[in-house]
């Protein structure tokens, strides 16, 4: 089952996303990004994280740099949640930042479960289409090794011959 990170300050919107992915999700909740960065340091790290824009001390768009700054953590995907509209007009920043999507609080909750449902879709493709690299890499090299191996089987293993040489 695909792990989900909720991070967000505000108790009713971590329990209604909670409630809404819990059925098809592992669920891991945090309160803030200061605790989401310490879980993810000591533990493995979900397949994506749905983070509030606007925390106290640290804000989601520190969070995510923080998250992009290291090697392990790079690649998750990050929906951004916001309720303030002043944030929407810095959303952009966060979407040009590395950010994959944002969502508005309240959510709705068919929108919240088609847009995780969408990039864990895009991961389970990735991780799929690795596999089929690495598969084909492999492939190309048994094949290099059966064309050598052929090539030897078929080389004469007695000396070419001159014909016309004037030998009989």
């Amino acid at each position: 089952m695909y792990s989900v990170m909720i991070v967000d300050d505000d108790r009713t919107s971590l329990a209604i996303s909670k409630a809404l992915l819990e059925p098809n999700y592992n669920i891991i909740l945090m309160k803030s990004g200061v605790q989401a960065l310490g879980y993810l340091k000591n533990n493995p790290a979900p397949e994506l994280i749905l983070l509030d824009f606007s925390m106290p001390a640290t804000s989601g768009t520190d969070v995510l740099k923080a998250l992009q700054s290291d090697e392990k953590f790079k690649d998750i995907p990050v929906i951004f949640l916001t309720s303030n509209s002043d944030d929407k007009l810095k959303i952009v920043d966060g979407l040009l930042s590395g950010a994959v999507d944002s969502i508005d609080k309240p959510v709705n909750p068919a929108l919240l479960k088609q847009k995780v449902n969408a990039q864990i879709a895009v991961l389970q493709n990735s991780r799929e289409n690795q596999s089929m690299r690495k598969r084909i890499a492999e492939l190309e090299n048994l094949i290099r090794q059966c064309t050598f191996l052929l090539q030897g089987a078929v080389a004469p293993s007695v000396p070419p011959t001159t014909f016309g040489s004037g030998e009989q």
